[in-house]
C-alpha cells in the first residue's frame, strides 16, 4: 500500500489559482508555463540614465495599477496610494530626489510588499534608481 497520492495534472483542482507567470514588457509577452493564469509581470528595459528617467511615469502606472488590483493584500491601501503619490513627484534627473524616490520605494516595500507583483515592480524601480544615478 502506497501513502502517496498522486496529484491531479490541473492546478485549479489542487486550490492554486496562479498555475504560471505571464511576462510582458519590451520583450514581448511571454510565459513561463503554458496556461499560465491569474499572474502577471511587467517589465521597463532601461540601458542609460535619460531611459530612466523616462521610463519612471510607466513604473509609476505599473505601481498605480499593482496597488489598485492588490489593495486586499496591505493592511492600509491609503498609506501606499499616499507614498505612491510623492514617489511619483520625485524627478530621477535630480540627486535629493534620487535619494528620496529610493527612500519612498523602500517604505512602499515594507507597507505595501504584500500586494501581488509589488516586490518585482519595487526591484524595478530601484533598477531605474541605479541608472539614473549612473
Amino acid at each position: 500500500m502506497s501513502i502517496f497520492n498522486r496529484r491531479s495534472a490541473d492546478p485549479a483542482s489542487r486550490g492554486f489559482h496562479n498555475s504560471g507567470v505571464v511576462n510582458s514588457g519590451s520583450m514581448g509577452n511571454v510565459q513561463n508555463q503554458p496556461g499560465a493564469v491569474g499572474s502577471h509581470q511587467r517589465q521597463i528595459d532601461v540601458a542609460a540614465a535619460e531611459d530612466a528617467v523616462a521610463k519612471w511615469p510607466q513604473l509609476m502606472e505599473n505601481l498605480e495599477q499593482a496597488l489598485t488590483d492588490g489593495q486586499d493584500h496591505v493592511t492600509d491601501p491609503e498609506v501606499c496610494r499616499s507614498l505612491l503619490t510623492i514617489l511619483r513627484e520625485q524627478d530621477l534627473s535630480r540627486a535629493e530626489d534620487q535619494q528620496m524616490a529610493r527612500s519612498l520605494l523602500g517604505r512602499l516595500s515594507e507597507r505595501c510588499g504584500g500586494a501581488p507583483g509589488i516586490s518585482t515592480l519595487i526591484a524595478s524601480g530601484m533598477s531605474l534608481l541605479s541608472v539614473a544615478m549612473g
